[in-house]
């Protein structure tokens, strides 16, 4: 059977092959026992999930990324996982891996840059910046996942993590141009690709505008076409999100957010109401993100059954204004908000715990749809970043 190299290790590196149905068990971080069964390796990965009487309470508690088994971004990278494989009476226990576990990894440390550098063990021409959504710490997949394919990455901090902003609030662009300079110098690269996701969509496109000589390539993941507002608990959804230059740059539609107070565990869908907002025409002439002259390539990635916000509009919207033949806009009909690459658990997916604002936020899409979408995502991510090498 034929697998997706590097995902499923065994100690000696070698990838585990299998045939016949396959059954996998694991436990997290926590200790909590995942299982998934599939006719392959991959689609066993796509329907792990928790052994528990309660999912929604595991994912509040849980200290892995919204509640995939992986490790918390600030506990290191990559966590191997013991996992047990049958298949046809054959069974064996090994070692899986996310990402490549000969990584070299570094703390950026130098105020502003923050957050975790992964480096391929071959030299790289060309580095990534990676760049969080809404819930703030690093990207904990997308950053080490990359850097086991060839690409030097950084995954930066804008706000909680420890040495930054608390919230999303007044982000100053320059730090992650900062970032970009530091991964440049620190893996001798040429090029430098920023990739952001959900909300840190909204600042990879920014930064890129705003530093064309810094940026050479650009990433948007389940991204917005407008900028919206900042959050903290005294101002939520009522502040700049971003600056450049000491000042704010214009938001827009926060006065159609009227997003209700939590409903027990219910996972609320805001895609309606920002919808209302990336299809108003006052709010894009006030704080539209303008990518039509941006310089470097850029790949618009949007999820079709986006309950957060309507990416798949966002990223067909914001493709349109361009029309260049370098650019990539891929629209996963059926997916929901997360997404990642191969081999991560996405059975949990379709809602979220958010991180800072406490409560469920609805996701969409579903186990079979996420599972395609992963596959479709890291070939059309891997042709796009291939062309700037």
């Amino acid at each position: 059977m034929k697998q997706d190299p590097g995902l499923l290790r065994q100690p000696s590196g070698a990838a585990l092959e299998a045939t016949g149905s396959v059954a996998l068990s694991l436990h997290d971080a926590e200790g909590t026992q995942w299982r998934g069964a599939g006719a392959s390796i991959s689609e066993a990965l796509a329907a792990l999930a928790p052994a528990v009487h309660d999912a929604l309470a595991y994912l509040k508690t849980t200290a892995g990324t919204y509640g995939r088994p992986v490790r918390h971004e600030r506990d290191g990278w990559p966590l191997p996982l013991d996992v047990e494989v049958t298949a046809g009476g054959y069974g064996s226990h090994a070692l899986w891996y996310a990402a490549a576990p000969e990584l070299e990894t570094q703390e950026a440390a130098e105020t502003p840059v923050l957050g975790k550098a992964y480096f391929p063990t071959q030299s790289a021409s060309v580095g990534v910046v990676t760049l969080p959504g809404s819930g703030g710490g690093i990207d904990a997949i997308f950053a080490p996942a990359l850097a086991s394919i060839g690409y030097a990455c950084l995954a930066a901090a804008l706000f909680r993590y420890p040495g930054r902003p608390d919230y999303h609030a007044r982000i100053a662009l320059e730090d992650i141009a900062a970032a970009a300079n530091w991964l440049r110098s620190a893996a001798n690269v040429e090029k430098i690709v920023v990739l952001g996701s959900s909300r840190g969509s909204e600042a990879a496109m920014l930064a890129a505008r705003c530093f064309p000589d810094v940026f050479q390539g650009c990433v948007a993941l389940v991204p917005g076409n407008v900028v919206t507002a900042g959050w903290t608990p005294e101002a939520p959804d009522a502040i700049a999100p971003w600056t450049a230059k000491g000042r704010d740059l214009p938001w827009g539609g926060q006065h159609q957010l009227h997003v209700p107070p939590p409903h027990g565990d219910e996972a609320y869908a805001c895609a309606p109401l920002y919808r209302a907002i990336f299809e108003d025409q006052a709010a894009s002439q006030h704080a539209g993100i303008e990518v039509r002259n941006i310089a470097a390539p850029m790949m618009f990635v949007g999820a079709g059954d986006d309950q957060m916000w309507p990416s798949g509009f966002a990223a067909s919207a914001l493709a349109q204004t361009r029309k260049r033949s370098d650019d990539v806009c891929l629209i996963l009909d059926d997916a929901g908000h997360f997404l990642t690459p191969p081999g991560i658990p996405i059975a949990l997916a379709d809602k979220v715990w958010h991180p800072v604002e406490q409560r469920f936020y609805a996701a969409g899409g579903n186990p079979a749809s996420a599972f395609q979408a992963q596959t479709t995502l890291w070939a059309g991510l891997q042709a796009f970043l291939a062309k700037l090498r």
